[in-house]
């Protein structure tokens, strides 16, 4: 296997280069040629259609559901505020809507969002166009939350709210070739400051909604927005705060927006039907923020450096001290590059409503925020953009006696880590829910060359167990160097196939919640140090793999192919379910997948035996690499302190056909996976495929083809 991604590695790089540049520029004026057919001659007629619309009570959803309203459609809108929500009905009635129903829902109730659905289909009896919409955002470092656990709320609306939605309404929209648009943001692919959960949420939408696109393929159509910043209430500063609470900080809304304009909800709201009714895939409002999408692509480096000189000061200042701030505070530019509906710090409210009884009121407050990142003159910061790659290439750091983290560290590549940091004769801190096979590793570390290896049994998904991970490893050691963030499980199931969707949250909960809470509270420890994180994701988040849909959000930093682990079995009853525990390629440690095999004696053969078929579809004709193989790629990396690692290497041509050419990553995945709607992934050409004689042999480990099974 080594040996065949070996020579991928050599081959695949410059045959998809050459491949690229070939084959981009006809395709590219293709696609220019169809949007022009499109835009003139097969525009869609909305008129008498029936679309939901979630967060509709302000800002770009009251937009939207005006523009709908003149257009013609019946209109289904629903927000939290019920009062604003009926002025917006009324007033679409005025204009042009032939029917408009209001329901007042959370949409991060799921509960809720089956009632959006169920009230758009009793009443309307079809569904044609679903706009997710809804969002909150919350401002502040990771490492200032005073509970890490506060913005969840942004995840369960930005991203659980639109999943719930689009959860219950894909059998309508099949029924009527409809039409998805979800709402995400530029912020998901522009690392601004003091957004980072919102960032992540938003970056989250894309990713399922470009791996749902496939799943779907063209029963429903799906428009991905990623508008700037536009007038709405989020730019006149509200943004969720501690323990719930709403917070209009116009100082803070001044240094995060700073001097970029701002654009007009109606435009922006027009935009969007235009683009939906020509059924393009993307949309970018204003159209000129795309240009941050490839300076992000192609000089990450030189914009992190640019972000913090706007946005940062030096430890302890205010806010208020930025760039960015004093930029927009030069007489009259604020005039200039702010609509007049964000001068005033006025937002929607209805007393008494659910949430706000809830988030004890509404605080307007100016800019009291601290940074924790030194701040330096561009003209020093540039030089260390050279003198850090020129490093990279002759010093490598020496990690003996440097303390390391590492979660889920008792198999596959969290084991294998712990290894390789072992043989550098690093001290270890490791984690993970199996306390006994944990104790067999730290072991094997001591044996290998560690000089002193702690372990601590802890479920990542909980923020005090997370918090004890690290104390057990300041308390011992007295500080931290590495902190290697390796927890991550996986849900094998479509988006509408998910019998209770809620089931899918464990995935988000470890997957993300997990880096993020360990982050949090490593943070500290790791600046004394000047130390590094490891954040393990996956090259799934980048390509679309059908029935990988939540999975496959995750944030990339180190991106791992099809990676050969061990699978371990462990037995819970939850809802009549078995939950079984696994260490897989799509993932970088252990997982868990969701099954619908009862709880019977004879169950655990069974369930091993039909993951075993579902990962040989997954992985299909892909080879497989060496868990061990994997993990010092991974250490070496980290020493020379580079950005971001593929490993296989060869994966990273997955990421630019994903960019120049995303059409063709999903041709060739929908009949790879898919072959036809009633099909399984057991039967599924992708499967046909690896049972050819032989096969298997050459692309697959040993470990992978007779799994190992760690139980305790």
């Amino acid at each position: 296997m080594d040996l065949i991604n070996w020579g991928l590695d050599i081959v695949a790089p410059p045959f998809i280069f050459c491949s690229l540049c070939l084959f981009l520029p006809p395709f590219n004026l293709l696609k220019f040629f169809l949007s022009v057919l499109r835009s003139l001659f097969f525009t869609e007629d909305v008129a008498g259609k029936v679309v939901i619309i979630t967060g509709a009570s302000s800002g770009i959803g009251e937009q939207l559901a005006y523009e709908y309203a003149r257009r013609g459609a019946c209109l289904v809108l629903a927000a939290r505020r019920g009062k604003s929500l009926h002025e917006v009905a009324d007033m679409c009635l005025e204009i042009g809507s032939p029917d408009a129903v209001t329901v007042t829902a959370d949409v991060s109730d799921v509960d809720d969002c089956k009632r959006i659905v169920d009230s758009a289909i009793s009443h309307f009896g079809r569904l044609d166009h679903l706009v997710n919409n809804a969002g909150i955002t919350s401002i502040s470092m990771v490492e200032e939350y005073n509970d890490i656990a506060d913005p969840r709320s942004v995840m369960d609306v930005n991203f659980w709210g639109s999943v719930y939605v689009t959860h219950f309404a894909i059998p309508h929209l099949r029924d009527t070739g409809g039409k998805i648009v979800a709402m995400s943001s530029s912020a998901s692919w522009l690392p601004a400051p003091r957004m980072s959960i919102y960032n992540a949420s938003k970056a989250a939408l894309v990713a399922l909604y470009e791996t749902l696109r496939v799943e779907v393929g063209s029963d429903i159509h799906i428009t991905v927005v990623t508008p700037g910043f536009i007038e709405s209430e989020m730019t006149k500063g509200k943004h969720l705060a501690g323990k719930g609470q709403v917070k209009v900080d116009l100082g803070m809304r001044d240094v995060l927006v700073s001097v970029f304009p701002v654009g007009k909800a109606e435009g922006c709201a027009k935009a969007i039907v235009n683009s939906l009714c020509r059924s393009e895939r993307y949309v970018t409002e204003p159209a000129w923020y795309r240009a941050a999408y490839w300076w992000e692509t192609f000089f990450p480096e030189l914009n992190d450096r640019l972000l913090q000189l706007l946005y940062l000061t030096k430890f302890g200042d205010s806010a208020s001290d930025s760039l960015s701030k004093m930029f927009v505070d030069l007489p009259g530019l604020k005039a200039m590059v702010y609509p007049s509906s964000i001068h005033s710090p006025e937002i929607k409210t209805d007393q008494g409503n659910k949430r706000e009884k809830k988030e004890n009121g509404l605080d307007i407050q100016g800019v009291e925020h601290s940074s924790s990142t030194l701040n330096s003159p561009l003209i020093v910061r540039l030089p260390t953009l050279f003198i850090s790659s020129l490093c990279s290439f002759f010093f490598t750091e020496d990690v003996g006696g440097k303390v390391v983290i590492i979660t889920d560290a008792a198999s596959s590549i969290g084991e294998q880590l712990a290894y390789q940091y072992a043989t550098r004769r690093a001290c270890l801190v490791l984690a993970d829910i199996r306390g006994e096979i944990l104790r067999k590793v730290a072991d094997t570390c001591y044996e290998i060359g560690s000089p002193d290896a702690v372990t601590v049994t802890a479920d990542v998904s909980d923020v005090n167990h997370r918090n004890r991970i690290v104390d057990s490893g300041i308390s011992h050691f007295g500080r931290l160097e590495h902190l290697v963030s390796n927890a991550g499980i996986i849900s094998i199931e479509m988006v509408e196939d998910y019998e209770d969707i809620t089931e899918a949250q464990s995935v988000v909960d470890i997957n993300f919640w997990g880096s993020v809470y360990i982050t949090h509270f490593a943070i500290p420890h790791l600046r004394n140090a000047g130390g590094k994180i490891i954040a393990m994701a996956s090259s799934a988040s980048w390509s679309p793999v059908p029935k990988l849909s939540i999975y496959n959000i995750n944030i990339t930093i180190v991106t791992p192919g099809f990676i050969e682990s061990k699978m371990i079995i462990n037995e819970d009853v939850r809802d009549f379910k078995l939950i079984t525990l696994f260490s897989c390629s799509l993932c970088t440690n252990f997982m868990h997948i969701f099954t619908s095999v009862p709880k019977i004696s004879s169950s655990l053969d069974l369930i091993v035996s039909r993951f075993i078929h579902l990962l040989q579809a997954l992985v299909s004709v892909f080879p497989m690499g060496k868990a061990d193989t994997c993990a010092k790629a991974i250490v070496k990396s980290v020493c020379r302190c580079e950005r971001y690692l593929t490993e296989p290497a060869w994966y990273k041509v997955t990421y630019w056909l994903k960019m120049f050419a995303p059409e063709l990553i999903e041709v060739f995945l929908r009949p790879l996976y898919l072959p036809k709607r009633a099909g399984s992934c057991v039967t599924s050409l992708s499967n046909m495929i690896v049972n050819l004689p032989g096969l298997k042999a050459i692309l697959h480990p040993s470990s992978m083809r007779l799994p190992e099974i760690k139980t305790e």
